[in-house]
């Protein structure tokens, strides 16, 4: 009896340090979520000041009456064609990286500044994965291959994780709130040859079905019809702008990430129709 009890207790004490291992994993990949996202931003950000410091240089010797620093920023401003900015991204570094990267999405505001990316054979790839390939909670940014990846499609759908330490899309919870929403209105899509930019016209909780599986919006008239049931939700937490027009000929995006309270079932969309693009 007492060498039973013995392994009884050193099993249970085996599965306690397994469940802590767990949690302290859990908890570890929770609060790192996003980080290697945030190093290569960092790392575009540090190669922006890198190049507006070289053209601080440049327009010190270039204008004599330019001595200080700050005279030479102020004049920066008035030569915005040499500033680099997120039009400038490298994408062929970030395709030398992983060739799967083929978009750069920003929602002013929020902390949504991420590559898109998306796999070419197997749509549930980034749901785990990172950009580095490193099975990770937070994953990617991602498309799936129903839609094509130079955002001509009437409607294509970006997933993001709502991760708990406001990484990847949980910041797009922010318009939930009225006021947010209100002024923040904005989601620029930056592809190799052009910036797309978009305003936000709903933001609701929606169930989990599939938009590309449920409605044809490649056909004009069915878009019309999906759009028609965005524009007629009544639910007390939507917020939509009615007085923005959106047909059956727009080009749409949706924002899809899980609900704050973890019901599997739904999902929280942020939608928004282009509206302008700078080649």
């Amino acid at each position: 009896m007492k060498n039973k009890a013995v392994l009884i207790s050193a099993i249970a004490a085996t599965l306690a340090c397994i469940c802590l291992a767990f949690g302290v994993k859990g908890f570890w990949e929770e609060h790192s979520a996003g980080s290697e996202y945030e190093t290569l931003l960092n790392a575009y950000e540090n190669s922006l000041i890198s190049t507006n410091e070289s053209i601080v240089t440049e327009i010190q010797v270039e204008n004599e009456g330019i001595k200080t620093t700050s005279e030479a920023l102020e004049a920066i401003s008035t030569q915005t064609t040499k500033f680099t900015t997120r039009e400038d991204l490298d994408f062929k570094a970030l395709q030398e990286r992983n060739p799967d990267i083929y978009a750069w999405i920003e929602v002013p505001g929020t902390k949504v500044d991420y590559p898109i990316v998306q796999h070419p054979t197997d749509n549930t790839y980034y749901l785990t994965h990172t950009i580095d390939h490193k099975e990770a909670t937070a994953a990617s940014i991602y498309t799936e291959t129903y839609n094509s990846t130079d955002f001509e499609d009437h409607l294509t759908v970006i997933y993001g994780h709502n991760m708990k330490n406001g990484s990847m899309f949980r910041t797009l919870h922010n318009f939930e709130d009225y006021d947010f929403f209100e002024k923040n209105r904005e989601i620029i899509i930056y592809l190799p040859e052009q910036t797309r930019h978009y305003e936000i016209f709903a933001a609701y909780t929606y169930d989990n079905r599939h938009l590309l599986h449920t409605y044809y919006c490649e056909e004009p008239d069915s878009f019309e019809k999906y759009l028609d049931e965005v524009f007629a939700i009544k639910d007390m937490g939507a917020y939509i702008d009615h007085d923005i027009e959106v047909t059956g000929e727009d080009y749409v995006i949706t924002l899809s990430t899980c609900v704050n309270s973890g019901n599997s079932s739904q999902r929280y969309l942020v939608q928004a129709v282009l509206v302008s693009i700078d080649q």
